[in-house]
């Protein structure tokens, strides 16, 4: 047995040349990341291809299909960081079937999910004329069990569109069903088709199939598309995919709302191979994963003669829906106003049309919330109409003994566009963005979240609007919000005059919509004045006692008790009457 041995490779970024067109900026290793495999060739070429990568609290996981020769497995190897990789040493972890089995001649192309039991592998078979989908699980991700029913999804029936055989799954669960994307041939045409589940196990095929197509004549992907792996943030569903021309296998990006209907929002590949390189003949099957803001791709690159696994991630969150274009410059631009190194949104700089049809004057508003302590608020930015404008940058001070900003968050209307945030500065919070094309309607920019802090000394705090900074310097109407903070448990306010005559005000606070009723007492105990008793909304309320009873007659002075009662709690207070 061999052991595995890492190659170390310095991180150097590249940034993609296709930068202006891509969904994402991607950044990547200048040569393969992975390593030498610890299996034995007996002097076979070796390729390692088509990755499926997991992340956890143990580090990553990648399986991956190990070829010598003519011969395919599925391999194993675990990394702490993503980029440098261990081989399994017992590698491979998934053979062939052997023999006249649907899985004879090789296995290849897996994807895995983990269930918080166990590991769910999902894999192509051949037997020497056709490809299915078989589904094997695991404890540990090594030691795999084949489904004695494989395989879970076979080849169409002769002339549809997978007739010819199915293969390189990619299978998400969104807490209801296992969803499958997966790539069909029917002899002339290689597509991407898709399936559901209730188990994992029997798969139904979408009536619709084929849901993504080559592109047209000419185009990157004009040949053959295929080797999905997609993404779901529960918004909006995202593909990854290898495309061809006819010469070279790029990779390409897709997205849907449904997970049937795909577009393809850009007309050219987000990542190739460079010429010369270990990925110079071709980059294809990527396998993504998300974490935060972070897109981390593993993909298979050629360099004409061996096939090996490569890396690339962007550490951009823009692109809400995916379908954006951003220049690098005006990335860095905003990127450097949001962290405060400079202080004035930088329009004039951006690459935002400087003829364009805006308003005479924009109207942005922060609004009067409530907020419990211990909680969270999430307060709006909204515009009144936002027709014509392209960039914008806004800036929102709170006082940080009371609030503290947690995250800001593109709303619809910015659907499409670059944005950037930051809720790190000191009782501020600053947000800017980058449309592709003008906005036309109102609605909210960004939600702001913040926690409340706990114990509240004041009844209210406020936000402030000091920048709204739109276009080519256009006029803007700020309005500030307030935050009305609430007590976590009903709660009576001081009434005022206090002592009084003849009438004063009682003011209260409740917490949740209910059942309330405030009743006053004399200092034996017995009702005089039942003020309230109904049920009342959320916020603070008033009610005015004249200084008589029930009966409407006239109380002697003294001191009197208000009771205000929930369902939760009930408080007390005094009340001095001098006639």
């Amino acid at each position: 047995m061999k052991t595995a041995r890492i190659i170390p490779v310095f991180l150097v970024l590249l940034l993609l040349p296709t930068i202006g067109a891509t969904q994402v900026i991607w950044s990547r290793f200048p040569a393969s990341v992975f390593l030498e495999s610890s299996v034995e060739t007996n002097g076979g070429a070796l390729s390692i291809s088509h990755p499926a990568a997991l992340s956890g609290e143990d580090g990553f996981h990648l399986w991956y299909t190990l070829g010598v020769g003519t011969r395919r497995a599925i391999g194993y190897a675990a990394s702490a960081d993503g980029m440098y990789w261990e081989d399994f040493p017992d590698n491979p972890v998934l053979l062939d079937g052997r023999g006249s089995t649907w899985d004879g001649t090789f296995v290849s192309q897996p994807t895995v999910l983990h269930d918080g039991r166990q590991f769910r592998m999902w894999y192509t078979g051949h037997d020497g004329e056709r490809t299915r989908i078989g589904y094997a699980t695991s404890t540990d991700g090594i030691d795999w069990k084949k489904h004695a029913g494989n395989p879970a999804l076979s080849e169409g029936e002769s002339g549809a569109w997978d007739g010819n055989g199915v293969s390189s799954p990619a299978v998400l669960h969104d807490g209801r069903q296992f969803r499958m994307w997966y790539t069909g041939h029917d002899g002339e045409r290689t597509r991407i088709g898709y399936a559901t589940s209730a188990d994992g196990i029997d798969w139904e095929k979408h009536a619709g199939n084929s849901v993504l197509s080559e592109g047209e004549s000419g185009a990157w992907d004009g040949t053959r598309v295929s080797d999905p792996t997609v993404l779901y943030d529960g918004r909006r569903y995202r593909m990854w995919y290898s495309g061809n021309d006819g010469t070279q296998t790029r990779i390409g990006y897709a997205t849907s709302a449904d997970g049937i209907s795909w577009e393809k929002p850009i007309s050219t590949a987000v990542l190739e191979g460079n010429d010369g390189t270990w990925d110079g003949a071709g980059a294809g099957s990527p396998t993504v994963i998300q974490e935060g803001s972070t897109y981390r791709m593993w993909y298979s690159g050629n360099d004409g003669t061996q096939t090996r696994i490569g890396y690339a991630f962007s550490q951009l969150p823009g692109d809400i829906d995916g379908d954006g274009t951003i220049s690098v410059s005006d990335a860095i631009l905003i990127l450097q106003y949001v962290v405060s190194l400079i202080d004035d949104f930088p329009i004039h700089a951006l690459s935002v049309p400087k003829e364009m049809s805006t308003l005479p004057l924009y109207h942005v508003a922060l609004p009067q919330v409530r907020a419990q302590a211990g909680q969270q608020v999430e307060v709006p930015v909204a515009i009144e109409d936002a027709t014509g404008l392209y960039a914008g940058g806004l800036r929102v001070t709170y006082d940080p003994a009371v609030l503290q900003a947690v995250e800001a968050t593109p709303r619809g209307l910015l659907n499409g566009s670059f944005w950037q945030a930051n809720t790190d500065l000191p009782g501020e919070v600053r947000c800017a963005f980058l449309a592709l094309e003008p906005l036309a309607t109102g609605g909210n920019l960004f939600t702001l979240t913040f926690d409340v802090h706990s114990p509240i000394e004041t009844q209210k705090t406020s936000l402030t609007l000091v920048e709204a900074a739109f276009n080519d310097g256009v006029s803007v109407n700020r309005q500030n919000g307030t935050v009305h903070l609430l007590p976590s448990t009903a709660h009576l306010l001081s009434s005022y005059p206090n002592p009084f005559n003849p009438k004063t005000t009682i003011q209260y606070v409740l917490p949740a919509e209910g059942a309330i009723r405030l009743y006053l007492y004399d200092t034996s105990g017995q009702v005089i004045r039942r003020l309230v008793e109904k049920e009342q909304t959320v916020g603070i309320h008033a009610v005015v006692w004249d200084g008589r009873d029930d009966a409407g007659r006239n109380v002697a002075s003294g001191v009197y008790l208000s009771r205000l009662e929930t369902s939760t709690n009930t408080a007390t207070g005094k009340l001095l009457l001098v006639r």
